[in-house]
């Protein structure tokens, strides 16, 4: 049997649904933790039915792992089970080393490289990746034990060893209730486009722990050749370059940084092979301008987000993650763009706006001038008095929706109320009226649908004296970092062509006529 050893961060493609999970040495208290895709434990824990009897325990999703050779069996969990989590918890963890024998030809194992302290510690995770299962080293701490780990996953969990409770002979976990079918469907509206949102950052994690990874087994080889060639080097007869030490050295080196290759090699087909399927699945605002779902009707209640680019490395061009941003964001949304002028990619970004927002509600472009509107066949010109004016009848609706609302009376959304705003930002500013019609539409206006799209410079938005800041979304080439190890990736703007046919049926869907 071959045993490949993780390094934390690193992420494996389970095979077997039935794996053994051997945890050595066994005085380290272990318990499961099952979570949902949104992060929370399973809904079925914080029962109160005592362990003991068949197929019950006291926390269905939180199951005390008791011994040292043991059968998980991930096809008998609920559906809902996104995550499972091994954790360790008590007044001292150290370094217990976890081994999951995928079939009966790989064992996965990993080790924390340093002792963890007491409290309570995440040492592996097994995580749904479409229809897959994959195994990833943590070994992250939490100081606060049980306690703090249940406060995070939003369940109230003891901080101490839970005596007497074991684990069901025939798995790490059993499903809990029956819970009602979920539609396989992912364009089946914002529930499933969130799933969806999940996914691609699941995916951008696993590929950002994978480059770290790839990159800590390259500083372990770089550091493991040259201490081995500094002692070398303390000995005259061994400084010739055809010292067996020094070929021994390097070979050691290569061998290491073969080895990271092929894992990350495997990573990036198999992350973008669930790319490929996924892409095939996304609803219109999300997709490629060329994928099919763009010539089918959309769907009437908006999925709430959009498309904004793609990101990648220069080390993995051949994975390309889409990145993607909810309309209804706090402050409104800015497209950086140079100047005010709405060029093509604007262009993408407004009409991949307008397909994920609900249909038949308006679209409006509120102008200074006509030549902003052009590219999207919308009148929008106005004087700068008329655009205060109508800024400020907007806020007043919106100010209105809010008082009923407040007053437990929900008014009915007035027809003529849009539910996307496009401004583009004059180089001028706006008047303290309208900078306080935008306030108020920027905190009241997404509880009633309307969204306000900024179109402008970095700079203008910098100087835009908005007390709640737009979201900024590029329309020009950038690099970010991922939140998880700090790798930087380079994120390329909304491309591809949409064509006018596609542009048509988008407005149309939206009923864009100016409202007058």
């Amino acid at each position: 049997m071959t045993i490949r050893d993780l390094l934390p961060g690193e992420n494996a493609a389970l095979v077997a649904n039935t794996l053994r999970l051997t945890v050595t040495p066994s005085s380290v208290p272990l318990v499961m933790v099952l979570l949902t895709a949104k992060d929370q434990i399973h809904p079925a824990a914080g029962s109160d039915r005592h362990p003991g009897a068949a197929g019950s325990q006291r926390h269905p999703g939180v199951v005390p792992v008791v011994g040292t050779d043991l059968p998980v069996r991930l096809d008998a969990l609920d559906p809902q089970v996104a995550r499972c989590l091994l954790v360790g918890h008590g007044p001292w963890i150290g370094t217990p080393s976890v081994q999951v024998q995928d079939g009966d030809a790989v064992a996965l194992r990993f080790t924390p490289p340093v002792p963890l302290p007491g409290g309570a510690a995440v040492l592996v995770e097994f995580y749904r990746r479409a229809e897959r299962w994959k195994l990833r080293a943590i070994g992250q701490s939490y100081a606060g034990g049980l306690a703090e780990f249940g406060r995070l996953h939003g369940v109230r969990l003891p901080g101490v060893q839970m005596p007497g409770d074991q684990l069901p002979a025939d798995g790490a976990a059993q499903s809990g209730p029956e819970s009602p079918e979920q539609p396989p469907n992912p364009l089946g509206g914002k529930e499933s486009a969130e799933a969806v949102v999940r996914q691609l950052a699941g995916i951008w994690e696993d590929a950002s722990r994978s480059a770290g990874s790839f990159a800590e087994s390259v500083r372990f080889a770089e550091s493991g050749r040259d201490i081995a060639l500094e002692e070398l080097v303390a000995d005259v007869a061994a400084r010739s370059p055809d010292h067996p030490g020094r070929r021994a050295a390097e070979q050691k080196y290569q061998q290491v940084i073969d080895a990271a290759s092929e894992r990350r090699l495997s990573d990036l087909d198999q992350l973008a092979d669930e790319l490929a399927r996924l892409e095939k699945t996304l609803p219109a605002p999300l997709a490629r301008w060329d994928a099919r779902v763009w010539r089918e009707p959309i769907q009437p209640d908006g999925v709430g987000i959009f498309r904004i680019g793609e990101i990648t490395r220069q080390d993995s061009r051949a994975l390309r993650i889409p990145m993607v941003q909810a309309i209804a964001a706090p402050g409104g949304i800015w497209l950086i763009t140079p100047g005010n002028r709405i060029e093509q990619r604007a262009v993408n970004l407004l009409h991949r706006i307008f397909a994920a927002a609900p249909a038949g509600r308006l679209v409006e472009l509120i102008a200074a001038e006509p030549s902003p509107g052009e590219p999207l066949e919308l009148p929008g010109s106005c004087t700068p008095a008329d655009r205060e004016s109508r800024l400020t009848s907007l806020a007043l609706q919106v100010d209105l929706l809010d008082m009923a609302a407040s007053n437990g009376a929900r008014a009915p959304i007035p027809a003529d109320l849009p539910s996307v705003v496009v401004l583009p930002w004059q180089a001028a500013g706006m008047s303290g009226g309208e900078l306080a019609a935008l306030e108020k539409l920027a905190v009241a206006g997404p509880g009633f649908g309307l969204q306000v799209v900024y179109i402008g410079g970095q700079e203008d938005l910098e100087l835009s004296g908005l007390r709640y800041p737009p979201r900024p979304v590029p329309t020009v080439p950038a690099t970010t970092r991922d939140p998880w190890i700090g790798q930087h990736w380079d994120f390329e703007p909304d491309t591809g062509v949409m064509d006018a046919d596609i542009g048509r049926r988008v407005r149309e869907r939206m009923r864009a006529p100016h409202p007058g």
